[in-house]
C-alpha cells in the first residue's frame, strides 16, 4: 500500500514562536518591535510557555490578553472561557496579526533569520528525498518562503493551507476531494504536535502522530503514535 505522508508544519518542521510574538505583539500592541527580545523578559516567557494552549494565529490574541490581565495559571479551560468572551477582539485580531506578518516580511531576510528548524526534523528536511503534502494553519506565503530558505520546498507536493480553511478536518477532505484519496486504499500519515488537532480528524482513517518536539510536548493519552523524531519513524 502506498504511503502518503502529511506533515503540520509550525511546530513540527519549523520552529516559527519567535516571529509569532513578535508579530503578535506588534498587532496586539500596534507597535514595532523586530525580535522576542523586545518583548521584555516576561511576556517572552509567559507567551513561550502557554503558545502550545492555542491553535491558529489569531488565538495569540489569548495570550497577550491573558498576560496584560494577570491571569495565571493558564490553560486549556481557561483558553475555551477566553475564547468565546472575547470572540470578537479575536477576529479583529486576526486582521491585524497578517498585516503585521506582511509588514515584517517586507525585510525577508530579517523574517527568515526569526524561524529555525527543529532538530528532530532538520535531517529529515535536509537528507531525505521523500516528497510529502503539508496540511497547517498557517498562511500559504509563510510556508513557501520558509520552506524555499530552508531548502525543502521542492519536495512539497501541496499545501493546505489558512486559505483553504482553519479546521484541519476540512483542510483533510479538501485534499481527499483534489488528490482522489481514499484513506481506505492508502496509508495516509499525518503528524502534528498538537493533541486536540489530531482528535479534531480522528475517525477520517488517517495513520496520526504525535511530534513530541513541538510547543505541545506531552501527550495526555496513549491514542496517538509518539514519534520523537522524522527519522525514528521511518520517513526518510
Amino acid at each position: 500500500m502506498e504511503t502518503i505522508l502529511c506533515c503540520d508544519f509550525d511546530g513540527v518542521l519549523c520552529d516559527s514562536i519567535a516571529e509569532c510574538l513578535v508579530t503578535g505583539f506588534n498587532a496586539f500592541y500596534h507597535q514595532k518591535i523586530f525580535s522576542p527580545q523586545d518583548a521584555g523578559s516576561t511576556l517572552q516567557h509567559f507567551f513561550y510557555a502557554h503558545r502550545h494552549l492555542v491553535r491558529p494565529a489569531q488565538e495569540f490574541y489569548l495570550l497577550f490578553y491573558a498576560y496584560e490581565h494577570g491571569i495565571q495559571h493558564l490553560d486549556e479551560n481557561k483558553i475555551f472561557i477566553l475564547k468565546h468572551k472575547l470572540a470578537d477582539a479575536i477576529k479583529n485580531f486576526a486582521k491585524n496579526f497578517y498585516q503585521e506578518r506582511d509588514c515584517l516580511m517586507q525585510n525577508l531576510e530579517h523574517w527568515l533569520k526569526l524561524h529555525k528548524l527543529y532538530p528532530e526534523s532538520q535531517t529529515f528536511l535536509k537528507q531525505g528525498r521523500r516528497s510529502f503534502y503539508i496540511v497547517t494553519n498557517k498562511n500559504l506565503q509563510a510556508v513557501t518562503a520558509l520552506a524555499r530558505y530552508f531548502g525543502f520546498e521542492e519536495r512539497i507536493i501541496s499545501i493546505y493551507s489558512k486559505e483553504i480553511a482553519l479546521d484541519k478536518r476540512i483542510l483533510f477532505e479538501t485534499m481527499f476531494t483534489k488528490e482522489k484519496f481514499d484513506p481506505s486504499s492508502r496509508h495516509i500519515i499525518f503528524i502534528d504536535d498538537s493533541e486536540a488537532h489530531l482528535e479534531d480528524i480522528d475517525g477520517l482513517g488517517l495513520d496520526l502522530g504525535f511530534a513530541a518536539w513541538g510547543y505541545s510536548r506531552k501527550l495526555k493519552s496513549n491514542k496517538f503514535k509518539l514519534i520523537h523524531n522524522l527519522d525514528s519513524y521511518g520517513l526518510t
